[in-house]
């Protein structure tokens, strides 16, 4: 498992759209799979594929 954390130029961004940008060779429907059941977290929480990070937001793939 990676954690990620996230700093000031990718905050604000939908959790979907850094997924794609910091693992671009994934498929798209594999990450929503991830995200889906519970694969991926953000701060220990299950992760919506419309959520926002915010900086220094902690991100388990």
């Amino acid at each position: 498992m990676r954690e990620v954390i996230i700093g000031e130029n990718d905050e604000e961004q939908r959790l979907d759209r850094f997924l794609k940008k910091y693992l671009p060779k994934a498929p798209n429907h594999l990450l929503q799979k991830y995200i889906r059941t519970k694969k991926i977290k953000v701060n220990k929480k299950r992760a919506q594929p419309d959520q926002i990070l915010n900086k220094d937001d902690v991100l388990n793939i």
